[in-house]
């Protein structure tokens, strides 16, 4: 005959909570190593267009200084070297508004103010001295350029210096996961699998005792009414109290039988357990 419900198993509780927990705590680390990549991934698109923007203005002086002695360098014409430059800065407020520069980042935010003003006078000295670039107009454009390489200097040491606080910070927070981490899996330990250990402990010990008072207290004295009966059987009876007694006889054998089995998978159970 089947128990009439399943009992839950203590440990399907603790095991849930511990599962969640452990999928929150992940959810989160790739929250954390995806902003962070991103905004790395940020900086060192901006760094690489600096980077470039210092090669392109170098080119374009130098290229002017060729122009004015009449002399030809290879590399591209001078038109293309600014339309590069310009598209380049063009480019790069779209990244720095994903950088998401505030006033609070102090140093990083000067620099970018600093930046932008020395980039437009560099950009307007080009744009009007490009028919004749030469004498007081090449000299302006060449402390132009010097001012502009300096503030974008500037600004890409901020930006490294800012790139590192933002790993410092990732670290942090992958310090507090990982700290608090343990400190769940402690709490969960102590408060729920401590507890469903010893009530698992406890229904161990009901069966044991149940297996003991089968085979010891009930099953003694059953033993005891099949000797009397066999012991009656024996002796001659009308056919009425032997038929009476026969039946008695076989619900007891019933009864031993089922005592023994479930002595036996008790024992079984609590063999394979410990």
């Amino acid at each position: 005959m089947k128990a009439p419900f399943k009992q839950r198993h203590p440990l399907v509780r603790p095991l849930t909570a511990m599962t969640v927990s452990i999928l929150i705590l992940f959810s989160l680390s790739y929250f954390f190593v995806t902003s962070s990549s991103d905004a790395l991934t940020v900086d060192t698109e901006i760094i690489r267009i600096t980077s470039t923007q210092k090669s392109l203005s170098q080119q374009i002086i130098n290229t002017i200084a060729a122009n004015n002695l009449n002399a030809q360098i290879d590399g591209p014409s001078l038109d293309s070297l600014i339309d590069s430059f310009k598209k380049l800065e063009t480019d790069l407020p779209h990244i720095k508004t994903q950088l998401n520069i505030s006033a609070e980042q102090t140093a990083l935010y000067n620099t970018h103010q600093s930046l932008n003003i020395a980039y437009k006078k560099f950009s307007d000295l080009l744009d009007e001295n490009m028919i004749d670039i030469r004498g007081e107009n090449f000299v302006s454009l060449i402390n132009a350029q010097n001012v502009y390489l300096k503030r974008l200097d500037e600004f890409t040491n901020n930006l490294t210096g800012y790139s590192n606080t933002e790993i410092k910070s990732f670290k942090t927070k992958e310090l507090y996961i990982l700290v608090f981490s343990i400190l769940l899996v402690l709490l969960q330990i102590r408060f729920i699998f401590l507890p469903a250990i010893q009530k698992i402990e406890k229904q161990n010990n009901a069966l044991r005792e149940i297996s003991f008072t089968q085979a010891h207290i009930i099953r003694r004295p059953l033993t005891n009414i099949l000797s009397l009966l066999n012991m009656t059987l024996e002796k001659k009876q009308d056919s009425y109290n032997t038929q009476l007694l026969t039946l008695a006889k076989k619900e007891a054998d019933e009864l031993d039988a089922v005592i023994k089995n479930n002595i036996y998978k008790s024992d079984k159970n609590y063999r394979v357990k410990t």
